[in-house]
C-alpha cells in the first residue's frame, strides 16, 4: 500500500477511509511529543590544532581537535570566567553550523591512521551533526520541566585517558561507533575496525549528560557538575535528586571516511589525536554559545516537536529557529575571528611522523595519565624553520588558486597552511622557500620576468633567496620581522605589484613595496605552567609493528592514494543511533493498541 499525507490524502480518500485518516493523524498529531532538533556543521572545521579554552585554558592543550561552530574561539585564559567567555562566544560574526543564533563551539579529536612503516594519515571526517532530543523520565518527571542550556555552562563528555570498557559504567556507554558495512551490525564501545571493514563509513557517537546540579557552570573534572540520569543509560531516565535541573540531551554524531584506509583484517589501526587506538578514549567538547530566550522558547513551542521537526532534520520548521536557520549548507566563508598561533604540522597534507603534542601511542587495557604535550612541530631539521610571511599592504602572502602564482591577499582571520612556509637554510647561507600545502618551492624561473610561483620539487640557484633583515629585527616574531628578500637568480629584492602578485625587479630598498614581515605563526603561544607541569620533547616516531607489538599486514601508505575529500556525509535521515531511533515511537506508545486496531479497520474498508 501506498502512504498517506494527512494533508495532502484526505481530500482524496472515500468518507469511511478519510474519517480514519483523519482520526489516525488527529490522534498521532495532537500527541505531545518529545522537543528535538539538530545541528548540523560543515565537513571542513572552523580549527584544527591544540587548542581547549576548556581544559587548557590560554595554553596548548595534549592533543589536536578539531573545532565547529562559532568563530570566536580561541585559547581562552585561566582568567576569564565562564560566564565572561559566553559573551565573548556570542560575539561571534558567524559559525559553521547550520543555525545562526547558536553560536555553541562543539570539538573532539581528530583521527588518524597508522601505516605498518609507523607513519600516520589524518582520516578525512562529514562534518559533525549535533541532536538536541529532550528526553523525559518516569513518574514525577515523566513530563520534565527542560530548562535551556545557561548561559557560560561547559561541558566534556567522555575520558581522554581512559582505555578499557565496562559496559557497567554510564560513562562508558556514552561513548560508541557505528560500522557502517554492507551488513549491519551492533553499534559498539571500542573501534570496530580491527574486525570489520567498514564499507560505508564509521560513525563515531558521544552522548553528553543532561542532569545539571543547578549552580555550576564548570567543575575541576569539566564533568562532575552534570549527570547522566540513573539507571544505567546514558540517552534517558529519571534525573538523580544532586542533578535535578534536566536540560535537552546533546549527541554529537560524526561520520568518519574509513573506507579509504585498508582495515578489518585483526589489526588495530585507527587511532585517537591523543594517542588512543582503542576507540576508548574519544570525547566530545561543548562550550555554550545558545541564545537563551531562543532555546527556552522552543522548548515551550509545540512546532519543535519530534512529529513536526522530520526526526529533527527539518529545525527550520520549529517556529523560534526558522528566521535563524541556513536553507543551505552552512557558511563556508566562516573562519575564525583572529588567527590562532601554534601552527604545526598535523598531517593535513601529508604523512607525519608522530602526533602533534605528547601523546604515546597506547592499546589499553590500562587507561593513561595525560602527559602536557610538547610544543607546536617544527621540522626535525634544525636548518628549517616554519614561518609565514606577510606584505607590505598588510596582506598574508599565499598560493593562489590554480595558478601556483605566490601573491599576498589574505587577511590575518584567514590564515591556514596555505600562508604557511619552511625556510630551508642552504650551506652558503640563502634560503629555499617551501610551501606547506604542495610542498614546491618558490622559484624566479624568469628573472624578474613573470610574477613568482611554486613550481620546483628541489631548491636550486633559481629557487635561492637571500632575507635581509632591516634594522631593528633580527629573526621571526608574533608581529613580523621586517626584512627584504633578494632573489638569487638576478640580485634583485622581491617587490609587491599592485594586483598582490610578487616579483623580483626593484633595485630600490627604500620602497615600502619591498619590505615583507617574516612572522613565527607559533609565537604568542602562553606557557604559564610550572616546569613541572611544563611542555616536554616531541614523542618519538613510533615503531613500525603493528600497535601493541601485533602483527603487520604489509601496507605500505607510500603506494595507498589517499584523498582528503569525504565520501560520506554526517547528515542522517536513516540509520540513526540506536538510543535515537525510538524517540518518535516513544511519544505515542501508549496509543499503540488504538492504532493497531484503527489500521486493521482500515484495511478491511
Amino acid at each position: 500500500p501506498t502512504p498517506f499525507s494527512c494533508v495532502t490524502d484526505f481530500d482524496s480518500q472515500a468518507p469511511m477511509q478519510a474519517s480514519v485518516i483523519l482520526l489516525l493523524c488527529t490522534i498521532i498529531y495532537s500527541a505531545k511529543a518529545d522537543p528535538l532538533w539538530k545541528v548540523f556543521c560543515q565537513e571542513t572545521p572552523l580549527y584544527r590544532g591544540r587548542a581547549d579554552p576548556i581544559v587548557n585554558p590560554g595554553q596548548l592543550a595534549q592533543h589536536s581537535h578539531k573545532v565547529f561552530g562559532g568563530n570566536a574561539f580561541d585559547y581562552g585564559a585561566s582568567s576569564i570566567t565562564p560566564e565572561a567567555y559566553y559573551d565573548k562566544v556570542m560575539g561571534s560574526t558567524c559559525t559553521t553550523c547550520s543555525i545562526t543564533i547558536d553560536k555553541s563551539v562543539y570539538w573532539i579529536p581528530d583521527l588518524y591512521y597508522r601505516w605498518d612503516n609507523g607513519t600516520i594519515s589524518l582520516v578525512p571526517n562529514g562534518g559533525l551533526t549535533i541532536y538536541y532530543p529532550s528526553r523525559a523520565g518516569s513518574g514525577n518527571q515523566t513530563n520534565p520541566d527542560w530548562q535551556p542550556i545557561p548561559r557560560g555552562l561547559r561541558i566534556v563528555a567522555g575520558q581522554s585517558t581512559r582505555r578499557h570498557f565496562n559496559a557497567s559504567i554510564v560513562e562508558h556507554k556514552a561513548v560508541s561507533y557505528a560500522c557502517l558495512a554492507e551488513k549491519g551490525g551492533p553499534e559498539t564501545g571500542e573501534f570496530p575496525t580491527a574486525t570489520r571493514f567498514c564499507k560505508n563509513g564509521l560513525r563515531a557517537q558521544v552522548w553528553f549528560p543532561m542532569c545539571w546540579n543547578g549552580k555550576d557552570l564548570d567543575s575541576k573534572d569539566h564533568a562532575s557538575h552534570m549527570s547522566y540520569p540513573v539507571g544505567g543509560r546514558p540517552d534517558g531516565g529519571n534525573c538523580p535528586s544532586t542533578h535535578p535541573v534536566r536540560f535537552p540531551g546533546i549527541f554529537f554524531e560524526v561520520l568518519f571516511s574509513v573506507d579509504k584506509f585498508p582495515h578489518g583484517e585483526g589489526v588495530s589501526r585507527f587511532l585517537w589525536s591523543n594517542g588512543d587506538m582503542t576507540g576508548n578514549g574519544l570525547h566530545g567538547d561543548f562550550l555554550n554559545g545558545w541564545d537563551v530566550d531562543i532555546m527556552r522558547a522552543a522548548l515551550k513551542d509545540s512546532s519543535c516537536d519530534i512529529s513536526n521537526t522530520c526526526t529533527g532534520n527539518c529545525p527550520e520548521k520549529c517556529a523560534p529557529f526558522t528566521p535563524y536557520v541556513k536553507k543551505s549548507n552552512p557558511d563556508q566563508s566562516c573562519s575564525l575571528a583572529k588567527a590562532l598561533p601554534g601552527f604545526e604540522d598535523l598531517g593535513i597534507n601529508r604523512l607525519i611522523s608522530h602526533l602533534p603534542g605528547c601523546n604515546p601511542i597506547t592499546t589499553g587495557p590500562n587507561d593513561v595519565t595525560a602527559c602536557q604535550g610538547a610544543w607546536p612541530q617544527s621540522p626535525s631539521d634544525s636548518k628549517k624553520f616554519r614561518v609565514s610571511i606577510r606584505a607590505s599592504n598588510n596582506l598574508y602572502t599565499s598560493i593562489t588558486n590554480n595558478t601556483n602564482y605566490w601573491a599576498a591577499k589574505v587577511d590575518s582571520k584567514s590564515l591556514s597552511y596555505s600562508e604557511m612556509y619552511t625556510l630551508v637554510l642552504q650551506p652558503s647561507g640563502l634560503y629555499g622557500i617551501q610551501s606547506e600545502v604542495t610542498m614546491q618551492y618558490l622559484a624566479d624561473n624568469q628573472r624578474g620576468g613573470f610574477p613568482l610561483k611554486f613550481n620546483r620539487g628541489n631548491p636550486s640557484a633559481w629557487e635561492f633567496f637571500n632575507i635581509t633583515y632591516l634594522p631593528g629585527h633580527s629573526g621571526p616574531t608574533e608581529e613580523g620581522a621586517a626584512a627584504n628578500i633578494i632573489a638569487f637568480s638576478n640580485g634583485k629584492y622581491l617587490t609587491l605589484n599592485n594586483d598582490g602578485t610578487i616579483q623580483s625587479t626593484s633595485t630600490n630598498t627604500s620602497s615600502p613595496s619591498t619590505t615583507f614581515y617574516i612572522v613565527d605563526p607559533n609565537a604568542g603561544v602562553s606557557d604559564t605552567r610550572t616546569s613541572k607541569e611544563g611542555f616536554g620533547e616531541p614523542v618519538a616516531a613510533p615503531t613500525a609493528t603493528g600497535a601493541g607489538g601485533g602483527t603487520a599486514v604489509g601496507y605500505d601508505s607510500s603506494s595507498y592514494e589517499l584523498s582528503t575529500t569525504t565520501s560520506t556525509s554526517s547528515t542522517s535521515t536513516t540509520g540513526e543511533p540506536s538510543s535515537l531511533q525510538n524517540d518518535a515511537s516513544s511519544s505515542i506508545a501508549m496509543m499503540g493498541y488504538i492504532l493497531s486496531a484503527l489500521l486493521f479497520a482500515f484495511a478491511l474498508m
